[in-house]
């Protein structure tokens, strides 16, 4: 029994007519395909239209999934994703039509079937983890581990888009690499053909040419990234090629990923307005109960910028964009406590009434999700997109709002005042006040000290003073 092994198409036609062309003249057989037929690739109809009549056996794969979800998925996805990963999602489901997405919600995750003589079990990834890619690199133990799970003579995978054979103990595995997608530096489709003989197994694996400028051109009409356009070039994924852009290449990714925030960022509706009106107005018909809190962060927050100017060196702008964030960083709530801190980020960079550019929506939006939990990270959006001179500021204005949110843990003003000195390599605030001590100055360390130092360099003190 001979079998045509594919995966990974991701939306290359060229690619999948090249290789289906080179197994038919191997007389190739039944096809089973380990998934991922879309993402990516600019003709995810035509790949399902062609692959519907052929499949034998097939499943579904982890892309595929994203795919079907993007219409309830693309927010979460561009604050958490790489926007290039997260616009070509939401392209390729708006390019298929009901029939493409409903077959591709029919195929299973796994599927379990007997082939000539041999227990077979086809699986995009391992299977016992959607996320968990099997390649040449999986150590033998771990596909030990698998085999006992996975009871079958042969387990058929994708996923990795790295092909590789091998039996461990009494189960074959076999990953026939990436048709669509291909890695490792070669840019030729790869696919396997699997001879099932007398119980025995034999695979051969090939590489196949295709027209890759006929799949670039396709992207361009479509309006994808030119960076998923290097990935099929190149043979390389998506983060290798950022890992190893210079500077011109990582200059031409921030530009389109500033495109595509344009594009999320919401168009004032007055552009003219005064920002602090609009701010105080969005913030009071939002969450009108956080008020008093939010004016005494606010005021906080100034005072440390005022008495810090000489360490930090922003200007008015910025002590602008200060002021804005502490009165909007709770405005989260408005959509309910969990990740508040998020979800004021994507309110501010949708909120029609707040008179901000794209640009001053990111600095703003930034400041105030960094008000509580992790520091930025390069997978933040839209972090990922920030220049290191914008960058520097929302760490800085960040870490003054986390100080200030901290002293007014208890929400009931405990703090009047609040003043900063700057020693050698500490800063000592003096929080005023007029009753005893809270939890507020405790809480205040909690979350700025880490922050704090990361900005100014310097260790974050805090004493209390009675008066």
């Amino acid at each position: 029994m001979r079998v045509t092994l594919i995966s990974d198409v991701h939306g290359n036609l060229p690619a999948l007519e090249a290789v289906l062309a080179h197994a038919r003249a191997r007389r190739g057989g039944p096809l089973w395909n380990g998934g991922d037929d879309t993402g990516y690739g600019p003709f995810p109809h035509e790949v399902l239209a062609l692959l519907r009549p052929l499949e034998k056996r097939a499943v579904r794969g982890n892309y595929d999934e994203k795919v079907l979800k993007a219409p309830v998925k693309s927010e979460a996805w561009y604050r958490k994703k790489n926007p290039l990963k997260a616009r070509n999602f939401i392209w390729t489901h708006d390019a298929l039509d009901d029939a493409d997405r409903a077959y591709l919600a029919s195929l299973p995750r796994q599927l379990a079937f007997d082939a000539a003589g041999l227990r077979v079990l086809l699986v995009h990834a391992s299977p016992l983890s959607s996320s968990e890619p099997l390649g040449p690199d999986t150590p033998d133990e771990r596909l030990a581990v698998i085999a006992a799970e996975a009871k079958a003579d042969l387990v058929v995978v994708g996923h990795s888009h790295r092909p590789f054979a091998r039996r461990v103990g009494g189960t074959w595995f076999v990953n026939p690499g990436s048709v669509g997608r291909p890695e490792g530096g070669d840019p030729r489709a790869s696919y396997a053909l699997l001879d099932i003989v007398d119980g025995r197994v034999y695979v051969t694996h090939h590489r196949v040419a295709y027209d890759v400028s006929a799949c670039l051109a396709a992207l361009r009409r479509a309006g994808l990234p030119e960076g998923l356009g290097r990935v099929l070039a190149e043979g390389r994924s998506l983060d290798e090629l950022e890992a190893r852009r210079d500077e011109r290449g990582q200059e031409t990714l921030l530009r389109q990923g500033w495109r595509l925030l344009r594009s999320t960022c919401a168009a004032p509706d007055d552009a003219r307005r005064d920002p602090l009106e609009a701010v105080l107005e969005t913030a009071t018909r939002l969450v009108p109960h956080e008020m008093a809190h939010l004016k005494q962060v606010t005021g906080l927050a100034l005072r440390l910028f005022d008495d810090l100017r000489g360490l930090h060196g922003l200007g008015e702008r910025d002590r602008l964009r200060l002021q804005c964030a502490a009165l909007l960083h709770d405005i989260g709530w408005a959509r309910g406590g969990k990740k508040h801190h998020t979800r004021a980020l994507s309110m501010i960079l949708q909120e029609r009434a707040l008179p901000f550019s794209c640009r001053d929506r990111c600095l703003i939006g930034s400041v105030a999700r960094y008000h509580r939990r992790s520091l930025p990270r390069e997978r933040h959006f839209p972090w990922c997109l920030l220049g290191s001179d914008e960058r520097r500021k929302v760490v800085v204005l960040s870490a003054l709002l986390r100080v200030a949110d901290g002293l007014d843990y208890s929400h009931i003003g405990l703090v009047d005042d609040v003043t900063a000195a700057v020693k050698d390599d500490r800063v000592v605030l003096s929080c005023l006040s007029r009753r005893k001590e809270g939890p507020d100055l405790k809480r205040a360390l909690e979350k700025g000290a880490d922050p704090f130092r990361q900005a100014f360099g310097k260790e974050l003190r805090i004493r209390w003073e009675r008066v």
